[in-house]
């Protein structure tokens, strides 16, 4: 190689050196916890009003069918309240049944 061309190389090194620094530090800045906190916050906010939007569409355009969606998640939610609102409850013993009871054991 010639003096030149070997400076233009060092030159050209050089160039590509301070890229790839920028580069990393670029990475570094952008994988600090609190930006990718940022990141993720956007995206999952971003995410739920396309998905908050997307559900009231639906439900202007069929609002049974919303009911009765919501009709499902809260009997889901609500599960073991309905169970014990519709259990048979045993019935109370009256006075002479608890007596004769007692007598006979």
């Amino acid at each position: 190689m010639t003096a030149p061309s070997v400076t233009a190389a060092e030159a050209h090194a050089a160039e590509t050196r301070q890229r790839l620094m920028g580069t990393v530090a670029t990475i570094q800045e952008r994988l600090q916890p609190r930006n990718v906190l940022s990141d993720v916050t956007e995206t999952v906010s971003n995410g739920s009003r396309r998905a908050l939007a997307t559900t009231v569409e639906a439900a202007e355009r069929k609002p049974m069918v919303a009911v009765g969606a919501a009709a499902l998640v809260v009997a889901i939610l609500a599960r073991h309240r309905l169970v014990d609102l519709f259990r048979r409850k045993p019935k109370p013993k009256t006075s002479l049944e608890t007596i004769y009871t007692k007598d006979a054991s």
